[in-house]
């Protein structure tokens, strides 16, 4: 069941683009939280992760996630936003038995290039 898990997250990561734009951090985070869409959180039992709150906005999707430690958000993602793949990926991060091992291998490798 988790190569099958697996081979899913795979092949929605293959499909999507990263939003690669060298932006204003605090610009582009203000703009996907006032402009974009706020699809839902994922709030695990983490010792490291607080909250991830998901964005849709200019049909791309993202991840402001705010750390324990830091207190600050941070923006990941800017993957093509389709419901389908974006329910499939909550619900893994959701489901999964290390949420930080989960993140460290599907989400923090879409870390967006800005400049704070």
């Amino acid at each position: 069941m988790k190569l099958l898990k697996n081979l899913v997250l795979l092949s929605i990561f293959s499909i999507f683009s990263s939003y690669s734009q060298n932006i204003d951090c605090e610009e582009l985070l203000d703009t996907i939280k006032y402009d974009g869409r706020r699809l839902d959180n994922s709030c695990p039992a983490s010792t490291a992760i607080y909250c991830i709150n998901w964005y849709a906005y200019k049909e791309m999707l993202f991840a402001v996630v705010r750390f324990k430690s830091y207190g600050k958000e941070y923006v990941y993602g800017g993957w093509e936003y389709k419901f389908d793949s974006y329910w499939n990926l909550k619900k893994a991060f959701d489901d999964a038995d290390s949420h930080g091992g989960f993140f460290h291998k599907n989400i923090k490798p879409a870390t967006i290039n800005c400049s704070s």
